[in-house]
């Protein structure tokens, strides 16, 4: 550490000590009145160790029975978060197979689903058979959305089960 007085070394030794100004030599006393690196030094340093007293005074401590349950509390969560995470991986992939299931079935069929779509709109009353005929094959292609959606739901059961013994 550099010094720019010759008594700032015994400033700082007297400070590390933490012993208060008024113990002091008298010369030294005397000095840091009218040092100003000095006085600077034992100003800022007693600002700090006051700061620090402070603080550790106003710390609370918790008891040790509060501190281990929530160590245990946090360990429970961690351990249920690395036990959800495949399921929650699996959940995704069978969502997002369920999805591209039905958006590929509304693409193939999908002058059956616009028929299906604009006979549910409007239903005329001369075209009841038509449009019962057009609900029905609506239906019929919902029901097979829902079938690819359940193998897709299981394939990525299937996904989870093989994953997790490994």
């Amino acid at each position: 550490m550099k010094y720019f007085c010759s008594q700032q070394e015994q400033v700082a030794s007297e400070l590390r000590l933490g012993r208060p100004p008024e113990v002091w030599d008298e010369t030294l006393r005397a000095h840091i009145a009218v040092c100003r690196s000095c006085s600077d030094l034992a100003l800022v340093a007693q600002a700090l160790q006051q700061d620090r007293t402070q603080t550790v005074q106003a710390a609370q401590i918790a008891s040790p029975g509060a501190l281990w349950w929530q160590a245990q509390v946090r360990l429970r969560k961690g351990a249920m978060e690395r036990v959800t995470r495949p399921i929650a991986v699996a959940e995704k992939f069978a969502l997002i197979s369920m999805t591209a299931a039905v958006l590929a079935g509304i693409v193939w069929k999908r002058n059956l689903f616009l028929g299906w779509l604009l006979g549910v709109l409007s239903l005329p009353h001369s075209d009841a058979v038509q449009a019962g005929t057009s609900l029905i094959d609506g239906w019929i292609t919902v029901l097979m959305a829902a079938g690819l959606g359940t193998v897709a739901l299981c394939a990525g059961l299937t996904v989870y089960v093989l994953r997790e013994k490994e």
